[in-house]
């Protein structure tokens, strides 16, 4: 403890020994201290002034020399967050062929991981995607945010924006669940919004920062990419390519002897509803069926 009036450091005597703290700073930044503690000579101890006097030039080097390192060290992390920021984006950057349709909890999974969270959603209601991944060996609380997501997802519709939220309102309905929060829409041309990307962390845990934010809108956009190659829009099944690629990826990983088996259904005449009734009747004819196959 020091007096706040003690900007470059005191002294203290005790016994006929005498220490001088000086305090490292690099403007209003504390890098730290130095103590430097002397026997007293027959005339008594130095003045603090007298001795800071005399390494004041050591004292400078050594500020400069810890900031440099301070520095070096946010350079290095800045630099090491990057490079895994690149690592992440340029694994969900392959073409739809490369994805297995489903593969949307492995970017969810990265994402978690790589943005050190706890807890992470893909929810897509119209092509009933509703993926969860949360890390291992935390006792979360699921169930809340589960039931968050609906209501999220209902304000990202309307506000077709990100939202970051390092501390909810208390008026809010969030101001009682115990994480922070950052939530992307998936959009769908410009203002549609197709589904949300949730991340959560402890509401102890580090705040969510604009660089987060921006990572997560370019992973809501790999994800609607995948979203428009690998499902229908009219009925929200598999794509014929994207059906094709989930098949060989479980042959991929099953025994050779294995027996498997593929249902195929047509609607017959379906030229009928189309001449008579119009283009749009065979469109629900044709989704009412995809719905019963779902």
């Amino acid at each position: 403890h020091r007096d706040p009036n003690e900007a470059d450091g005191f002294a203290r005597s005790w016994d006929g020994h005498t220490s001088y703290v000086f305090i490292l700073r690099d403007g209003k930044t504390l890098l730290g201290a130095l103590a430097v503690a002397c026997q007293d000579g027959a005339s008594g101890a130095r003045s603090f002034a007298f001795v800071h006097g005399l390494l004041r030039p050591a004292l400078l080097v050594l500020a400069r020399e810890l900031a440099n390192q301070q520095n070096i060290g946010d350079l290095r992390r800045d630099l090491s967050s990057r490079d895994g920021d690149f690592a992440l984006l340029l694994d969900a950057s392959g073409g739809a062929e490369d994805h297995d349709a489903d593969d949307f909890v492995s970017l969810l999974r990265n994402c978690v991981e790589h943005l050190g969270c706890a807890y992470g959603a893909l929810l897509v209601p119209d092509k009933n995607i509703a993926a969860h991944y949360s890390q291992p060996d935390l006792n979360l609380e699921t169930h809340l945010l589960e039931k968050t997501q609906r209501s999220l997802f209902a304000w990202a519709q309307v506000q077709r924006r990100t939202l970051l939220l390092n501390k909810a309102p208390a008026n809010s309905p969030l101001g009682t669940l115990p994480y922070k929060i950052l939530a992307c829409p998936i959009r769908h041309g410009a203002h549609h919004v197709a589904g949300l990307l949730l991340l959560a962390r402890p509401s102890q845990g580090a705040d969510f920062d604009v660089r987060q934010a921006r990572i997560l809108e370019m992973m809501t956009r790999r994800i609607a990419y995948l979203l428009q190659n690998a499902y229908d829009p009219a009925t929200g099944l598999l794509t014929r390519p994207a059906f094709e690629q989930r098949v060989l990826g479980i042959l991929g990983t099953v025994n050779a002897d294995a027996q498997h088996c593929v249902a195929y259904a047509d609607l017959d005449r379906l030229h009928i509803v189309n001449d008579n009734h119009g283009m749009h009747v065979g469109d629900q004819a044709i989704q009412h069926a995809a719905e019963t196959l779902r």
